[in-house]
């Protein structure tokens, strides 16, 4: 048997005064946020937060079995059922939940440890967690915490920003689903590079022009749409990187494939983008005159593959 030391129960907790040990606390961020520095109110914040201050209300342990009480964040990523499953095994073999409670703000939302809290609900365990003050966490708290215990994807990224409802994110994730196109491709195409500082510190910009920017590629690329693979990262980036030159023809192009898209291997699945691009230019420059081809610079390739 498992002794804990003492927690209160749900409902004595919700009928306490939740803010009763938030008085320094008030005081010590009042101060930052009247600092002529704009980054005292983060600087105080981060402070406090890693300190144990009162985020949480009275830093009270509580106990529950009503699990109806905890609600998902619509913006945290999806929970990981071979997670769950590792959690569930060690919580049946040392029940240590006490010492890990699960964090959440008075609404019940989730802050830290939705996995641990799906374990405990699965073998029917009592729940054990402390309440949160909203007012001192953001989406980018929830991130940072839980990008420290489990590394966070682009997807991840991606999902917790379009749960704030920010339109550039928003548009952006739709753009991914009604194209059914990767959002590093999504990049590429409109960057030319993969780069996503800006997509996790939540600045990223995605306005209608990029979206028909993105339209009208998926129009080019669908031509290539005969083979399995038209979609995957490589084979886009070896016909970006072929619509990109100048004396390139989408018509013609089209004209070519119905002709001779059998040169194209069907069977791509190890292959680079760069091999993928000699194969497409190979049918490209069938049959066509030397005026009229486009021709295969390696050094060019070299290039392109170092930036």
């Amino acid at each position: 048997m498992i002794f804990y030391p003492s927690s209160i129960s749900h409902d004595e907790a919700l009928e306490q005064e939740l803010d009763e040990d938030n008085e320094l606390l008030e005081e010590y961020l009042d101060v930052a946020r009247q600092d002529e520095d704009p980054n005292a109110f983060n600087i105080a914040k981060a402070h406090v937060f890693n300190t144990g201050a009162s985020v949480m209300h009275g830093s009270k342990i509580i106990e529950t079995m009503n699990y109806a009480f905890f609600k998902t964040f619509p913006y945290n990523r999806d929970i990981n059922p071979s997670k769950v499953k590792k959690l569930k095994q060690s919580i049946s073999d040392n029940n240590l939940s006490f010492y890990y409670p699960i964090l959440c703000l008075k609404e019940g939302y989730v802050f830290d440890g939705q996995h641990r809290l799906e374990a405990l609900k699965q073998l029917e365990l009592p729940v054990f967690y402390r309440l949160m003050d909203s007012r001192y966490i953001d989406i980018h708290d929830l991130i940072r915490v839980n990008h420290s215990v489990s590394i966070y994807s682009l997807k991840d990224f991606l999902r917790s920003f379009e749960g704030t409802e920010d339109p550039n994110y928003t548009l952006f994730q739709k753009d991914v689903r009604r194209f059914h196109l990767m959002p590093s491709s999504i990049l590429l195409i409109l960057r030319g590079n993969t780069k996503t500082e800006d997509i996790k510190s939540g600045t990223f910009r995605y306005s209608d022009a990029d979206s028909e920017c993105i339209r009208n590629f998926n129009i080019l690329l669908d031509a290539f749409r005969q083979y399995p693979f038209y979609k995957k990262h490589r084979f886009i980036r070896a016909v970006l990187y072929l619509s990109k030159k100048d004396t390139y023809n989408h018509y013609h192009m089209v004209k070519q494939l119905s002709k001779y898209g059998h040169l194209i291997n069907n069977e791509q699945r190890s292959t680079g983008w760069d091999t993928l691009y000699r194969q497409i230019l190979e049918v490209y420059n069938y049959r066509v005159q030397e005026t009229d081809k486009i021709k295969y610079n390696q050094s060019e390739i070299d290039m392109e593959n170092k930036s």
